[in-house]
């Protein structure tokens, strides 16, 4: 993506003779197909990585994964552009998909994949290859889309608003609290959530705010 936009740059195309609009929009479609889709699927790499390492099956996570991406949801791009509109549930509750979202992805992971090898211990090895998957999912989905990743999605975007406002500040005041920010998450070891701020600021915006600090 960084190299992307290098090469895009007005003033690197000049040196070729270039403009931006010399460059065919297939091509561009072809360099976002290959920088952007990973971040698009997002949850999905999150979700099988999390089921991975946390005991449960893999192919699950990705597939569980999928659903907080599905196209059947609004994409959460859409809704905060104001282009569409979440869906509405019990009249309270609103959901659309988890684009570009990391947190509600590796919680909503861990503690499906706890319960897929719990309901591995206790459903009968005979039904187990069809009952186990399908529960699991269903599980997993309701409580992504009705509980766990509505509060997360508005954790992390506050948490994300919080990090990128401290680093905006003035005359370097924001380097020197982000880093004795960071340190102090790594001395109660829950420093990584600071990469998937990383993560979240790269899907989100192209660009990781940290390391231009």
């Amino acid at each position: 993506m960084g190299l992307r936009g290098l090469l895009t740059q007005d003033a690197v195309l000049g040196v070729f003779g270039l403009t931006p609009e010399d460059i065919p929009s297939s091509f561009l479609t072809f360099t976002q197909i290959l920088t952007d889709t990973a971040f698009s699927f997002l949850p999905a790499l999150v979700c099988w990585s999390t089921f991975r390492n946390f005991g449960g099956s893999p192919v699950i996570g990705i597939v569980l994964g999928l659903m907080l991406v599905s196209p059947s949801l609004p994409s959460s791009y859409d809704v905060g552009s104001g282009v569409a509109e979440p869906l509405e549930f019990f009249g309270f509750i609103r959901v659309a998909g988890y684009q570009g979202s990391v947190l509600p992805a590796f919680v909503t992971g861990i503690i499906t994949a706890k319960f897929e090898k719990w309901l591995r211990k206790h459903i009968p090895d005979a039904i187990d290859l069809i009952v186990t998957p399908f529960i699991t999912l269903l599980v997993g989905i309701v409580l992504a889309l009705f509980a766990i990743g509505p509060v997360l999605h508005y954790v992390e975007n506050g948490v994300l608003f919080v990090v990128e406002n401290i680093l905006f500040l003035p005359m370097g005041i924001g380097g020197l609290l982000y880093g004795c920010f960071g340190q102090l998450l790594g001395i109660f070891g829950i420093h990584h959530i600071l990469n998937f701020l990383e993560i979240s600021m790269l899907a989100q915006d192209g660009w990781n705010f940290t390391v231009s600090e």
